[in-house]
């Protein structure tokens, strides 16, 4: 059907109420995205460790790939989505928008956010750790061997995404305000 940008595609998909399926790469990595009816339902990413599906498959999609869109019939797709079927759409937004940077502007409200996280007062090391805004990925890293964190964030609120080892996934909301002067937050899983 066509080469697309992330937001195009979706435009294109949600009006044309389309079944098939997106591919991007990225590297060494492969994106498909299922849709069924116009709507994003389910999602694969394949890279040399494995493969990704469904949630944990978005959550490694950036909105900034390129997609090549197929069309498959809906029966073939609702097989496909049985596999790698997405429950929370909440980051897939519909109209993603991109911030433009003001070049020159002194950035205000920037500084570090450290967190600590611990399990019945044990530093958990080897935790990844994604940082959210309004769905968009700013940054992931993994805790060392303190369980800490760090990541340069502007003052507001923020969704923290937590991959603990059996692959148990958890969310936390967080409100950075750089002006604070406070030690490093601390999340007791």
């Amino acid at each position: 059907m066509g080469n697309f940008s992330y937001s195009a595609l979706i435009e294109f998909v949600e009006k044309e109420n389309f079944w098939g399926v997106a591919t991007g790469s990225q590297r060494d990595r492969k994106y498909y995205i299922l849709f069924c009816g116009g709507e994003p339902k389910g999602a694969l990413v394949k890279d040399r460790n494995g493969t990704l599906a469904g949630d944990r498959a978005i959550l490694t999609l950036r909105g900034t790939d390129d997609y090549e869109l197929f069309s498959i019939s809906p029966p073939v797709v609702d097989q496909l989505v049985l596999g790698c079927r997405i429950f929370d759409t909440s980051h897939l937004k519909k109209n993603q928008s991109l911030d433009i940077p003001e070049l020159g502007k002194r950035s205000e409200g920037v500084g570090i956010f450290t967190m600590i996280v611990r399990k019945d007062a044990s530093p958990q090391q080897g935790l990844k750790i994604i940082i959210r805004k309004g769905g968009q990925i700013l940054g992931n890293d993994f805790t060392n061997h303190e369980g800490k964190v760090r990541f340069k964030l502007k003052t507001g609120r923020y969704e923290i995404v937590v991959t603990r080892k059996n692959g148990e996934i958890s969310y936390y909301e967080v409100l950075f305000d750089s002006a604070a002067p406070k030690g490093p937050s601390v999340l007791n899983l």
